[in-house]
């Protein structure tokens, strides 16, 4: 089951990926 760190690094994933806005 995903964590909230695992969250954190998908999150951070996508955001160098520029997949998703980085004001979010």
């Amino acid at each position: 089951m995903p964590t909230w760190m695992n969250f954190f690094d998908i999150y951070s994933y996508l955001k160098e990926g520029n997949m998703i806005p980085e004001v979010l």
